[in-house]
């Protein structure tokens, strides 16, 4: 007898057997679903610096950022910069922007900036610079609708500054003035949304109220009575008065194209091979 013919049926049998097997197996093993997308926003942010002094008018170069964030988390790359910050360079943040790691890719170097380390940096300019405060006022009002920025609709919060104080320096004195308005427009859907750029400037704002810590402490209790730090659009007009006269500095930062759209939380992950500056 040839012995192919006789093993046929049983080798159709153990096809059929280990077909019904797979397909047993294949209806208990549910196939793999994808991951479910993580919704964040995708927006544009760009800051215009201006002053004005006895010297006239100046205005610098436009910062524009591509932000993608995902609550607190984002991370805010330049598509148009300045000599401090060019294309490419970013930012990442995990706190709502209140501190920001900043990477310059040309040095390869990475720094933290918080209030905190400007305020630092700003007395280590200021060297030995004294101040002694004076006066000092500060009050926030929400001031109402502030009409649709980037499609959305928004609240108008102010915080007005003044300040009198005295520098010193050796045998040196001179008093100066300082009255600020800061105005801040939130969006509510925006609320919980990290800004880097936005909070970049208030900070950087903050820095020249932050003489003494009475008037340190009453400016972090100021923001404290904002809805948030995040807002989609900022203005900022900082005046000083003193015996060379009155100068301004303005900074204004707005959001533009605002989209939802599914993130990779990768993206926020800290990249290696950056330097501490």
């Amino acid at each position: 007898m040839n012995p192919t013919l006789h093993q046929a049926p049983a080798l159709d049998r153990r096809r059929a057997l280990l077909a019904i097997c797979g397909s047993l197996a294949a209806a208990r093993v549910p196939a793999e679903q994808p991951a479910p997308a993580i919704l964040g926003w995708h927006f544009l942010a760009r800051l215009d610096v201006g002053s004005q002094d006895a010297m006239g008018q100046r205005q610098e170069p436009s910062i524009l950022t591509r932000t993608q964030a995902l609550g607190p988390r984002a991370r805010a790359e330049v598509l148009q910069g300045d000599d401090d910050w060019r294309p490419g360079d970013f930012a990442l943040t995990e706190d709502g922007g209140r501190s920001l790691l900043v990477y310059d890719l040309a040095s390869r170097r990475v720094e933290r900036l918080t209030p905190d380390t400007l305020e630092h940096g700003a007395d280590a300019a200021a060297g030995l610079m004294k101040f002694k405060l004076r006066d000092l006022d500060i009050g926030v009002r929400r001031i109402g609708p502030g009409g649709r920025v980037a499609g959305m609709a928004t609240t108008h919060w102010r915080i007005e500054r003044r300040l009198r104080a005295q520098a010193s320096l050796l045998f040196f004195k001179e008093s100066l003035s300082l009255s600020d308005k800061l105005d801040f427009w939130f969006a509510d859907e925006f609320a919980d949304t990290a800004n880097p750029l936005a909070a970049l400037t208030l900070s950087l704002a903050s820095v020249m109220l932050r003489l003494t810590p009475q008037s340190r402490a009453k400016h972090r209790a100021a923001l404290d009575e904002l809805p948030g730090l995040n807002p989609v659009r900022l203005h900022c007009e900082l005046s000083t008065e003193d015996s060379d006269g009155r100068s301004t500095n303005t900074l204004a930062v707005e959001v533009t194209e605002p989209k939802r759209t599914a993130i990779d939380a990768g993206m926020f992950a800290a990249p290696t091979g950056f330097a501490s500056a």
